[in-house]
C-alpha cells in the first residue's frame, strides 16, 4: 500500500474551494487560524496565493515548488477536451472565466500577451480577450 504524503499549512482566511460542490452540504471549506494536511500540489497552491502558510519547514520542503506546472496541465487538458491546440482559429475557444488566475498567467505567456500591468484575474481575462 503507497502512503500518501501530506503537508501541513495554516490558512490565513477562510476559504471555500469554488468547485460544483460550492454551496452544497459537501462544499469544501477551510477556516481562518486552523491547520489542514493537504496533498503538497494543492498546499502549494494555496500558499502561493498568500491564504495560507506552512506550519512547518518538513512541509515546505514537501510541497514547495509541487505546483509548479499545474497551469500548464490544465491547459493542455483544456486544449485536447477542445480538440485544439491553440484554442483559437477554429470555432472552439477557452473559456478563460473557468480558469484560475494561474492558468490565465500561463496562457497568456504562451500566446505573448502582456500582462504585467494586470492585478487580477479580470485584468488578465481582459487582455486576452483583447489579442483575439
Amino acid at each position: 500500500m503507497d502512503t500518501i504524503v501530506k503537508a501541513a499549512i495554516r490558512f490565513l482566511e477562510s476559504r471555500v474551494v469554488d468547485d460544483w460542490r460550492k454551496g452544497t452540504p459537501a462544499e469544501e471549506r477551510y477556516e481562518e487560524g486552523k491547520v489542514y494536511e493537504l496533498e503538497p500540489r494543492s498546499a502549494d497552491r494555496w500558499v502561493k496565493r498568500g491564504l495560507a502558510e506552512f506550519v512547518d519547514p518538513a512541509s515546505a520542503t514537501i510541497a514547495q515548488g509541487a505546483s509548479s506546472n499545474v497551469g500548464n496541465q490544465q491547459l493542455d487538458r483544456t486544449k485536447a477536451d477542445q480538440g485544439s491546440d491553440t484554442g483559437q482559429g477554429d470555432g472552439e475557444e477557452i473559456d478563460l472565466d473557468k480558469l484560475k488566475k494561474d492558468e490565465l498567467e500561463a496562457l497568456a505567456e504562451e500566446r505573448g500577451v502582456d500582462i504585467s500591468d494586470a492585478k487580477t484575474k479580470a485584468d488578465i481575462i481582459k487582455a486576452l480577450e483583447a489579442k483575439r
